[in-house]
């Protein structure tokens, strides 16, 4: 970037550079108007079309998209989200830090979506029972001991890990834990634990039925593949972000902090300020990532010593390029909610979750000193993209630190960056 002295005056270049990124936005924008997405974001054009299609004309306080997905009480609220958790993101033990070789990648062709079309997911207001009946959806907290079993993966995450780009999971209790889970988790949590004891159960219950997404998911699965079809590109990606945003806005929380920005002696701060709105009916949010979280657990059970990662949708793991693994998970290229062989890696190393690096197969036409080079892919949570010219195969290591990261500060007259490393640091 170019150093402009406080006087500066703009040169054609400039306004050049600026219009010509102006008209794509409006392009972009245009384009999305046109079609009646007229909302600040793309999430809210997604509820607004589902709530549109879920009542069907019917307008008012007793419309089915207000029966079936009311505001929740605080205290009912607040419970729920202690059990509302992201996907699951793993480093196998045996395989963390190692050098591997032939390494698969396989993902879900849109995961969240495919929860909604094909579970049962929860509906109404919640209630208490002192035992669930039959198959009903819970979210259930109790107390208890527990150890993980041997050949199994952990999944209970600890607590405050999710807000960390490391998220951990427990492999035994510290002596008496109370755990907040959905049904989902619930049963997994006793097929991947041993449960020494557990005590002091209470239930949330829900009405439950599957098809409340159908229409929806089924209209934008037929425009994504339509646009794939076509080579619309941007028209596919528009696809995407409305199958995978609308589950998010169930989970939105009703209490929002707001910003309001203040000088002080030259310095810009903040001021916070809470507010309550009604926020989304969590429980359809909870349950879409409760069973993508148990697909993804048992799938990665299936690879047994050979299962090396997994990050929300995604697995990668050993001898699969050999066909040992197959008919044993369902895979197709496009179907919705079957697994996609994304990629393969020659060569593969493992940090930590969200912390790897593949060496994939040789770019044609592409030369270093007269041989080919592996395109190089570096996934590292944090990472800016200046330090990943930086990474190499033989520095990606514990403890390494690259150049390119620039940390930004207010200061008098403005936000000053500077330039500084990128650590990697692993907890043992």
């Amino acid at each position: 970037a170019k150093r402009r002295a406080p006087d500066y005056t703009a040169y054609e270049e400039d306004r050049e550079r600026v219009e010509g990124d102006t008209r794509i936005l409006k392009t972009a924008m245009a384009d999305l108007y046109s079609k009646g997405h007229t909302k600040l974001t793309m999430a809210s054009d997604a509820m607004h079309e589902f709530r549109t299609m879920y009542n069907k004309g019917v307008e008012g306080r007793r419309c089915p998209f207000n029966t079936d997905f009311p505001k929740l009480p605080a205290d009912k609220d607040g419970l729920i989200r202690c059990a509302y958790k992201g996907g699951w993101t793993y480093v196998s033990e045996k395989w963390k830090g190692k050098d591997l070789f032939m390494v698969s990648v396989f993902d879900v062709n849109s995961m969240y979506p495919a929860q909604m079309k094909y579970r049962r997911l929860p509906y109404g207001l919640p209630y208490e029972r002192e035992k669930p009946v039959g198959d009903e959806l819970f979210i259930v907290e109790f107390d208890c001991v527990y150890e993980l079993k041997e050949g199994k993966l952990p999944m209970i995450q600890k607590k405050g890990s999710f807000r960390s780009v490391q998220a951990e999971y427990s492999r035994k209790s510290e002596g008496m834990e109370h755990l907040v889970l959905t049904s989902v988790d619930y049963k997994l949590f006793k097929e991947q634990y041993e449960v020494v004891s557990e005590q002091n159960h209470k239930y949330t219950c829900f009405r439950s039925r599957e098809g409340m997404f159908d229409e929806y998911i089924d209209k934008w699965m037929v425009e994504k593949e339509r646009c794939s079809m076509n080579g619309d590109s941007a028209g596919k990606a528009t696809a995407k972000r409305f199958l995978n945003s609308l589950y998010g806005k169930f989970g939105e929380n009703p209490v929002r902090e707001s910003k309001t920005p203040k000088m002080v002696e030259g310095v810009v701060s903040w001021d916070s300020e809470s507010s309550e709105t009604d926020g989304g009916y969590l429980p359809i949010a909870c349950f879409i990532t409760a069973y993508a979280r148990d697909w993804i657990v048992r799938t990665a059970q299936v690879f047994g010593d050979d299962f090396v990662y997994a990050d929300t949708d995604s697995i990668h793991c050993l001898n699969a390029w050999r066909g040992e693994y197959d008919g044993k998970i369902e895979t197709d290229p496009v179907k919705l909610g079957k697994w996609k062989w994304e990629s393969l890696a020659y060569r593969g190393r493992y940090l930590r979750p969200k912390t790897y690096m593949h060496l994939c197969e040789m770019d044609v036409g592409k030369s270093k000193n007269g041989m080919k080079v592996a395109r190089q892919v570096v996934v590292c949570g944090g990472m800016p993209d200046e330090c990943k010219l930086n990474v190499d195969w033989w520095n990606f290591r514990n403890g390494a630190m690259y150049e390119g990261k620039l940390m930004g500060k207010q200061v008098v007259g403005g936000y000053l960056l500077s330039e500084t490393t990128f650590n990697i640091r692993i907890s043992d």
